[in-house]
């Protein structure tokens, strides 16, 4: 099979997540092996604290009734198959909000970017995105990089990013 430099490459982790494609490990600790998402289904999911949205800062914005929930997804992509051509690869970190209402679910992706420019909508993607990047960033909170197959993850995780 021909590949040409413009070949889509895979979903992107919540996308796969979503959609049931992939199995979730649930807020993991210690040292992890995130296999590349490739040729592996499991994916590590990350949760943070769940908002009222009827309490401050955030009463009277939303809602009444509404639910805010946030988490992040951890993956790894590789330089082959469908990601043959993605611009760089390592550990994906995308951080995830969702707001339901009755009848009606809002969701922000963000794509944590090493290299912190937060550029991606410019420039499709760089090396420096994925972890540790072109930068060799080895930290995002609580997490780190060790190599780009290994992270570690410390008990409350995810605070302040």
């Amino acid at each position: 099979m021909v590949r040409w430099r413009n070949t889509p490459c895979q979903l992107d982790a919540y996308s796969k997540h979503i959609l049931g494609f992939t199995d979730s490990t649930i807020n993991a600790s210690g040292t992890i092996t995130v296999q590349d998402s490739e040729t592996n289904s499991t994916d590590f999911l990350y949760t943070t604290v769940n908002y009222d949205v009827d309490a401050p800062p955030y009463s009277g914005i939303l809602y009444p009734g509404s639910k805010m929930y946030e988490y992040f997804i951890v993956n790894n992509r590789q330089n082959k198959l469908f990601d043959l051509y993605i611009p760089a690869n390592g550990i994906f970190i995308y951080h995830v909000r969702e707001i339901t209402y009755p009848g009606l679910i809002m969701v922000s992706v963000e794509l944590k970017q090493a290299d912190g420019l937060n550029n991606i909508q410019n420039n499709h993607g760089d090396s420096g995105d994925p972890y540790p990047g072109s930068t060799n960033t080895e930290v995002l909170g609580n997490i780190q990089i060790q190599t780009p197959y290994y992270i570690h993850i410390h008990r409350s995780i995810f605070k302040n990013i």
